[in-house]
């Protein structure tokens, strides 16, 4: 069931940009998700029926502009006290990219760097 709850969540995400970054950290527990697991997602759950009239809204516009925005967390996780970066990106009033990523731990770094990637 939870598993089935994260999945719609994720469809979700489409339209309700802003519980991307929540919705990607309870998916990492789908496989064996426990008591805090559950209440966190009713928390999102909650903010879902609080913000039901909120939405992305796509307007036509003649002067079209590319906007980026980026976001960091320095190893704020309790899970491996990793560091998070977030960034998007609009062209006119559409979001065109959007990111949330872990930073890679020293060991992929350093193979990174080494293979060149």
């Amino acid at each position: 069931m939870y598993c089935q709850l994260i999945n719609s969540l994720m469809y979700l995400v489409n339209t309700k940009l802003e519980i991307c970054f929540e919705v990607n950290t309870l998916s990492q527990y789908m496989m064996e998700p426990n008591r805090v697991h559950w209440v966190a997602t009713k928390h999102v759950l909650r903010y879902l029926q609080g913000t039901m009239d909120y939405g992305l809204d796509y307007v036509r516009c003649d002067g079209v502009r590319l906007i980026g925005c980026t976001d960091s967390d320095w190893a704020s996780s309790v899970n491996g006290r990793k560091s998070t970066s977030r960034c998007c990106f609009s062209l006119g009033s559409a979001v065109v990219s959007l990111f949330n990523r872990k930073q890679k731990s020293g060991v992929e770094q350093h193979i990174g760097r080494v293979h060149g990637s």
